[in-house]
């Protein structure tokens, strides 16, 4: 697992991490996104407090998780890494569009673009004035009735 190699790497210790924590940690990250807290660490504090995710992984756990995440192997060729702008998270988007294409398709279907709000520095990034995402990475996605069918990502 590469998130234990990179806190090896990092620390001189393992993480300790295997697949069910991190299955865990993604789904309690989908649902914190979902609930729109301005800080993540919202979800384990008292009143905001949701049990679905505190009950589920320590805050604390949740935090070195998140710093020590690593989905791919870094050591990968020049070529690789010229040739695909998201070769360290493409297993990631691999998954995510798999599971799209597992999706029945209907006879009608609508194409889109969206904005994924991103202000790191990548040259995917875009900057459209007067969107309400104005900065972020631009995908085209199929989808019918709010179900994604599948998407592209635009290199920029």
């Amino acid at each position: 697992m590469y998130t234990n190699r990179r806190n090896v790497v990092e620390t001189g210790k393992s993480l300790g991490t295997n697949a069910l924590e991190i299955s865990k940690f993604w789904g309690c990250s989908i649902v914190a996104a979902l609930l729109g807290f301005p800080r993540i660490r919202m979800c384990w504090e008292g009143k905001t407090r949701y049990p679905l995710i505190a009950d589920n992984i320590s805050r604390d756990r949740f935090c070195l998780i998140r710093k020590s995440l690593k989905v791919v192997d870094d050591n990968v060729s020049e070529e690789m890494k010229n040739s695909n702008a998201f070769w360290k998270v493409q297993p990631m988007l691999d998954l995510v569009r798999q599971a799209c294409l597992e999706n029945p398709r209907p006879k009608n279907v609508s194409i889109d673009e969206q904005m994924i709000p991103f202000h790191g520095h990548v040259r995917m990034r875009q900057y459209i004035r007067g969107k309400p995402i104005p900065v972020g990475l631009k995908v085209f996605v199929t989808y019918h009735m709010w179900t994604v069918l599948g998407f592209l990502s635009l290199l920029g």
